[in-house]
């Protein structure tokens, strides 16, 4: 005879009497992750951020529990009872912290995340291991998981994915492809700082005496188990590329046609990749290089031929699969292209995305000193690619003033202009004035602010310390500041460094007065923590910073999180890419 069993999942701390939350099990539930519940009768459960604020729905935090289930504290040990007992900040009585991560779910329960002290910090990203074990064991394939941040190179910090398998048979059979549906499915839920570069496959997890995961006991990533099908170098090219790629990426094996992007590349790796490569062969590649040949293999190819020139094009090609119009992106005033890698991969696979870069980064060449005259430029650049229009324009900070000068060269012209994308800047002439004329000491400092904003680095450089320096001097104590990160090569980089500064200050002191202008759609994506510092006293109490003076209708404006840098940063660079998506498609972006 059959019986009819309840089964209910129960939780709770020693401290707070062991059954302070339960959740009833439904068999008509199919959700894939089992919830701690609701608390019980008499108990309260808040979860709470750093700041001791409730976290909104969804929102990883630390769980506390209130109610007459609490403890009165430890035995002989007021330190530990004060910090782990806590003043209930909602009402009376005291509240424990568990010191476990949980979040709320749409319907009010509880789900468990793992442990608070399982939170790390890596490139300035704080990171809740257990989301990332949650999002990954939800895939049907993985019965557990486990993940940890490593260190196996000394200041070199990474996430690794331990997993055992349950049904083999809903992943590709070879290594690479399985690795790359697993972070496809993280990615689709997750940030890319918070994607494992690691995933080691076990046949179970090492276990304590007492039952839980034994994270000392995991081995170092076995990149064997992650590429076992990677090709090995052909050529001694090619070996060195590998050699390169394992050193900067931190990964050991590495196949020939593993990209690098893909294995967790990022704007700060790039450089430094960039850098290893100079100071291996004394061939200085442009960004657009790693670009269209983003493995070892492919570079090889492009390091082989004679004919490949050192030289930066203002035409960047970042992403050029895909049968839709290209979209073109203008630099800001840094007037480098590399952080728009990470906008370009949200956009989608299926979006053509051209960066345009200023004229100057090469040091070789004088930068382009206007904003008409660097839209003529970037105008000539892009109909080599598209001659006819429509055109889908944008630009970052200046590259929005520089897209839309772009967009009244074309329509002069008589071609069409879909949508010009402005992202974080004012309209023309809302520029503010500086007081003084420019201050080479103070733009250096401005210039090294933007660097370690861009590249999650600190170069510890203040006014103090270069005002007392001639510029060559202040370029040379920059260039060994950035050698020491590995983002020049050592012994060179100073021709780029001026180059850099050069476009840099150029770009600053460019504004933008258009005469008779043609309206054309705007779209502008303004950062939530950006300030109107930058901006004429007058607009400020205008939302579109001036921009509605310029627009074909009403400017489309949205407000995306982050500020003026940090919006084209992880995590936030994915809503603003999701923005800009659904603004083209709103002019009618094709897709």
């Amino acid at each position: 005879k059959m019986l009819a069993v309840q089964l209910i999942n129960l939780y709770g701390p020693t401290e707070a009497a062991v059954q302070s939350v339960v959740w009833p099990c439904e068999s008509d539930d199919h959700r894939g992750i089992v919830p701690i519940g609701r608390p019980v009768a008499n108990t309260q459960a808040y979860i709470l951020d750093v700041h001791q604020q409730p976290t909104p729905v969804g929102v990883a935090g630390e769980l506390h529990i209130g109610g007459v289930q609490v403890g009165y504290g430890y035995l002989n040990r007021p330190e530990l009872t004060a910090e782990k007992f806590i003043p209930n900040p909602f009402g009376p009585g005291r509240l424990y912290k568990t010191g476990d991560l949980a979040r709320w779910l749409q319907d009010g329960n509880i789900e468990y995340l793992g442990r608070i002290d399982h939170q790390v910090k890596i490139r300035g990203f704080r990171i809740e291991l257990g989301e990332i074990e949650a999002v990954l064991g939800s895939h049907p394939a993985v019965q557990t998981c486990v993940v940890v941040a490593r260190e196996d190179a000394p200041g070199d910090k990474r996430l690794a994915a331990y997993l055992v398998e349950a049904a083999p048979e809903l992943l590709p059979t070879g290594s690479r492809e399985r690795d790359a549906a697993l972070r496809s499915h993280l990615q689709s839920r997750l940030p890319d700082y918070m994607v494992p570069s690691a995933f080691v496959w076990l046949d179970a997890l090492p276990l304590t005496p007492n039952g839980k995961v034994d994270r000392r006991a995991l081995p170092a990533p076995d990149a064997v188990m992650r590429s076992k099908f990677s090709i090995s170098p052909r050529t001694s090219v090619e070996a060195a590329l590998v050699a390169i790629w394992q050193a900067v990426l931190g990964i050991s094996p590495i196949g020939i046609d593993d990209n690098f992007f893909e294995l967790g590349g990022h704007s700060l790796l790039t450089l430094r990749l960039l850098a290893q490569i100079q100071q291996y062969w004394g061939r200085r590649l442009p960004l657009a290089a790693l670009f269209a040949a983003a493995t070892p293999a492919q570079l090889a190819l492009q390091l082989q031929k004679e004919e490949v020139v050192d030289t930066e094009s203002s035409l960047v090609p970042v992403q050029l699969l895909g049968g839709q119009p290209p979209f073109f992106c203008v630099h800001g005033g840094a007037g480098t292209v590399l952080h728009y890698s990470a906008l370009a991969r949200h956009l989608g696979a299926d979006r053509p995305f051209y960066a345009l870069q200023a004229v100057g980064l090469d040091g070789r060449t004088p930068p382009l000193t206007t904003v008409e005259a660097m839209a003529a430029h970037y105008v000539a650049a892009i109909q080599c690619v598209q001659p006819q229009g429509p055109y889908w324009i944008g630009g970052h900070s200046l590259g929005g003033q520089i897209a839309y000068a772009m967009a009244q060269l074309l329509c002069r012209a008589g071609h069409e202009v879909a949508l010009v994308v402005v992202v974080d800047t004012f309209a023309p002439g809302g520029k503010a004035k500086r007081e003084a004329l420019w201050d080479d000491t103070e733009g250096m400092v401005e210039m090294v602010q933007v660097i370690e904003q861009f590249l999650g680095i600190s170069l510890r450089l203040t006014y103090a310390d270069l005002a007392s320096m001639a510029l060559e001097e202040q370029l040379l104590h920059v260039q060994v500041q950035l050698q020491k990160e590995g983002l020049l090569p050592a012994g060179s980089g100073s021709e780029r460094l001026r180059g850099f500064y050069q476009v840099f200050k150029a770009n600053n002191q460019a504004d933008y007065l258009p005469g008779a202008v043609i309206p054309v759609p705007i779209a502008l994506l303004r950062g939530s923590d950006s300030t109107d510092r930058g901006v004429r006293a007058e607009l400020r109490a205008d939302p579109t910073w001036g921009w509605h003076a310029f627009a074909e209708g009403a400017v489309d404006l949205q407000i995306v999180p982050g500020d003026h840098s940090g919006m084209m940063q992880e995590p936030h660079v994915r809503i603003l890419a999701q923005r800009v998506n659904e603004c083209l498609a709103r002019r009618g972006w094709p897709g």
